[in-house]
């Protein structure tokens, strides 16, 4: 059955996140709780709506970064003004200082090697050296029309944009977990020679994404085959102004970990574990995936009975007649872990790891 991207999207439905619901102009600076959001991210953006036009009308999404190093502060705020987007008005533009951003955005890791660093470096210089634009960082609150209904878009929307590069801002901002949830992406390459390295496959942002494991759960493109692990939506038609398609992230591409945290996070469901013979490596792996914060709460490794009993709350009598190693000692464990994290759904793991410890009724690997 053939459905329009909009409709295909709107089963992904959020509310209006509570900090953008309830702003209100000069009183705050909610860098942080934009961040905390839902995201859409399209580098080298200029003031293209098609984010806004698919993901915003659908109200699968309030919050976008556009990046663009092209466009200065002032060629910003002027658009906004002369064009803006449609059936919204500017309810507030909130600038931000390099050290405010990078203090929301803290850079701990790089995903390229040292060469490839300096070629991204020269090669955001020597764009700048053509177009110098100072770096900024503008959050522009915008504010439906009262003339415009809810099946336009949300009362709201939020959208930072950034003088910057788009590669390295996906890193910062993505590849490093400060925008856990990563929603959509609009990917295109420009023909204007603006970019050191492509955005699309064969590029070093697909290069960062692949090494840091942040794959956004869409991608909104004009390509065919946009990246490894992606499938088109071939039941909704082209969307926005180019009638670019939808492409998501198949399953069978996922970790049993990034399936988690997809399906947490699309039912707006928390988690927590309760970890024995594993020592604390599923919430390794959960903490792993891009957009984990937002649904694991923490984890609690009961690697000893006392741990189990005591913290847990498993029933000695379990213990004492079942094992630890058992399905009854497994549910009381994730109870536990749920009833003292406060989370909707806890997971525990207990078994014998080996190489020693296995019997005849509960063998290694148990």
């Amino acid at each position: 059955m053939t459905m329009t991207t909009k409709e295909y999207l709107g089963q992904y439905r959020e509310d209006i996140p509570e900090w953008l619901k309830a702003y209100q102009p000069g009183k705050s600076r909610p860098l942080a709780d934009f961040l905390k959001s839902r995201i859409v991210y399209y580098p080298g953006s200029g003031i293209d709506g098609d984010p806004v036009e698919v993901f915003g009308a659908s109200h699968s999404a309030h919050c976008f970064i556009y990046a663009d190093y092209w466009l200065s502060e002032a060629d910003v705020r002027a658009e906004l003004r002369a064009h803006g987007f449609k059936g919204y008005d500017i309810l507030d533009e909130v600038s931000f200082s390099e050290r405010e951003v990078m203090s929301a955005s803290p850079w701990r890791n790089h995903f390229l090697s040292d060469e490839e660093m300096r070629a991204a470096a020269k090669g955001t210089a020597t764009m700048r050296s053509y177009t110098h634009p100072e770096p900024y960082a503008l959050l522009a609150v915008l504010e439906r029309k009262l003339n415009v209904g809810d099946d336009h878009g949300p009362e709201r929307l939020a959208i930072l944009f950034l003088g910057a590069d788009g590669i390295a801002t996906y890193e910062a901002v993505f590849a490093n977990g400060n925008a856990p949830q990563f929603f959509g992406f609009l990917l295109q390459d420009h023909g204007f020679g603006g970019n050191y390295s492509r955005f699309g496959r064969g590029g070093l942002l697909e290069k960062i994404m692949n090494a840091s494991k942040a794959y956004p759960h869409f991608i909104l493109t004009e390509y065919d085959d946009p990246y490894d692990g992606y499938a088109k939506v071939e039941w909704a038609d082209p969307a926005g102004s180019r009638g670019r398609s939808l492409f998501y992230r198949r399953c069978q591409n996922m970790t049993t970990a990034e399936k988690l945290v997809k399906v947490l996070t699309e039912k707006k469901m928390t988690c927590a574990t309760a970890e024995s013979c594993t020592g604390g490596g599923v919430g390794y792996a959960i903490t792993a995936v891009s957009g984990s914060s937002a649904v694991f709460w923490g984890g609690i490794i009961s690697y000893d009975n006392s741990v189990k009993h005591g913290v847990l709350g498993v029933p000695e009598e379990v213990l004492a007649t079942k094992g630890a190693v058992s399905s009854e000692c497994a549910a009381a464990m994730a109870e536990g872990a749920r009833r003292l994290l406060k989370t909707d759904l806890a997971v525990s793991l207990t078994g014998i790891a080996g190489p020693g410890g296995g019997s005849a009724e509960k063998p290694v690997g148990l």
